[in-house]
């Protein structure tokens, strides 16, 4: 599969922003971590996909347009791209994630420390075996936030769905995500934040379940926000037994701003994996 069409359409969104813009602003995040996984987990058994534990690289890179269109309102354009090592050799490395790429559509209503607005977004995700099958992914959702004399929350409710050849992904999923950074310092803050789906997985529509927590630190050192963070993912569906598996990634990263001071908003979950490790690594 090529991503050079979905690419060029994201940049070219990015590129006509500033034309409306009064006051705009870009935020580019780099990310690199370690990843694993436990085939299975707590009451959780393997159904296969990679058929074993395993630890990988991963890598992110983000960008992000924000710009104000006036009345109080901010319109936000995000690109983002995933990618995570082979799967060891030992194991079936056709169903290890290779990469993913998602752009999500913002539209803010910022009232000063008060926000709310609506999201929109999709992609598409590719492992090591299926380079030849298009698999993709959509949301909607809404979304608050606020700020407060300790720092901030936020919280989002959507609808996930996705596409694969053997209906293998996440679908047709409600998701609530909240979270929130609590100011320590001038300097540091803790993160955290606590995201819940449902949905349907296989043509049988058995039941799915995502549970997925992060915890944080960041600094702020100049116009860089440097971070350090953990984030484990379940997933896992009904059928005789819940079946899934559980993963964990600890995540080091940098996020640069510059221009104004436009909102780019919270952050959402990463409904790209959501998709992506059911589709492929739970199979």
């Amino acid at each position: 599969m090529t991503y050079s069409p979905f690419f060029g359409a994201c940049l070219a969104i990015i590129a006509a922003a500033p034309a409306f813009a009064q006051d705009s602003s870009v935020q580019i995040t780099g990310a690199i971590g370690t990843w694993n996984n436990q085939d299975g987990g707590s009451d959780i058994f393997s159904n296969g996909g990679i058929n074993g534990e395993d630890s990988r690289f991963s890598a992110d890179i983000g960008l992000s347009f924000a710009a104000s269109a006036g009345n109080g309102l901010t319109a936000v354009t995000a690109l983002d791209l995933g990618y995570i090592s082979p799967a060891d050799d030992t194991l079936d490395t056709d169903d290890a994630t290779k990469s993913t790429a998602g752009v999500t559509l913002r539209l803010l209503n910022d009232q000063g420390g008060f926000t709310y607005g609506g999201f929109i977004g999709g992609g598409m995700h590719n492992d090591y075996g299926d380079s030849d099958e298009v698999m993709t992914y959509g949301y909607i959702g809404a979304e608050i936030a606020a700020k407060t004399s300790f720092g901030s929350y936020y919280g989002q409710i959507g609808y996930l769905d996705s596409y694969d050849e053997h209906v293998e992904g996440t679908r047709e999923a409600p998701f609530i995500n909240v979270g929130g950074a609590f100011d320590i310092s001038d300097n540091y803050s803790l993160t955290g934040s606590l995201g819940y789906a449902g949905g349907k997985k296989y043509s049988s529509d058995l039941d799915n379940r995502i549970i997925n927590l992060s915890v944080g630190v960041e600094r702020a050192v100049g116009d860089y926000l440097v971070s350090v963070g953990y984030e484990a993912t379940q997933i896992s569906y009904e059928d005789a037994d819940r079946n899934g598996d559980t993963f964990g990634s600890f995540v080091v990263g940098a996020t640069y701003a510059f221009g104004g001071t436009a909102n780019h908003g919270s952050p959402l979950p990463n409904l790209a994996n959501w998709v992506s490790y059911n589709a492929n690594e739970i199979e």
